[in-house]
């Protein structure tokens, strides 16, 4: 992974980077984006970095011990933009399926659907969001200014700023993880499923919602061939 520190600080900002995991050992980067995936890689990080295959986190976000690039001071990662780069990659998921998991599982809590609630200019925050109304609080909001659950991917990869080895599907994870241990010295290890599919992620959108959210996020589908 090609890191320019500059356009990394100054067009993302700080916040950003600390979803830029690195296991330093094996000079491996990931970039976690939420809702394909994350959760069980930043397990599998772990297990990598604590030298522990069977180790089990349940509050993995919280309590994840793997280093950041926020973590690093300014110096360490011009260091880094130096030395041999890193092998970096993350993972996308179909945007139709991503918006549905992200729907299904953040609507059901107070501070996600509040964020919702507030985009579609509702009074009482703590209301029911149906799926259109969602879409439609989607639609009000820029990139930016969306909850990284539902964000584009194409955002959330920063790719004015890296430069990937690898882009991993989570619909061919298994081959992708092959990929990655061959590629790189990665173990083998068993894929852990933080975040199963639930019985509410068989919605299916209408045809019209479907037309809606391939305008939200046309440049995922256009970029990942979805």
């Amino acid at each position: 992974m090609q890191l320019r520190l500059g356009q990394i600080l100054d067009f993302y900002g700080p916040q950003r980077i600390k979803h830029i995991l690195l296991l330093h050992s094996i000079r491996l980067a990931y970039v976690a984006i939420p809702k394909a995936a994350c959760s069980s890689m930043k397990l599998y990080f772990e297990k990598v970095h604590q030298e522990n295959p069977t180790l089990d986190m349940p509050k993995i976000h919280r309590d994840t011990t793997v280093p950041t690039l926020s973590d690093l001071t300014v110096k360490d990662i011009r260091t880094l933009e130096d030395e041999q780069p890193f092998f970096g990659f993350s993972i996308v998921r179909d945007p139709m399926r991503r918006v549905v998991s992200a729907y299904t599982d953040k609507m059901r809590d107070p501070h996600f659907r509040r964020q919702i609630n507030a985009a579609l200019g509702r009074e009482d925050l703590d209301q029911k969001v149906g799926f259109g109304k969602f879409l439609a609080a989607l639609e009000r909001q820029t990139s930016r200014q969306m909850n990284p659950h539902w964000r584009p991917q194409t955002d959330l990869l920063m790719l004015d700023a890296l430069e990937y080895d690898h882009l991993c599907r989570l619909e061919n994870l298994k081959a992708d993880m092959d990929y990655l241990c061959e590629a790189t010295d990665l173990p083998r290890l068993s894929m852990p499923h933080q975040n199963r599919i639930k019985k509410s992620d068989d919605l299916v959108p209408t045809p019209a919602q479907k037309t809606r959210i391939y305008n939200i996020y046309q440049t995922d589908f256009e970029a990942f061939g979805y």
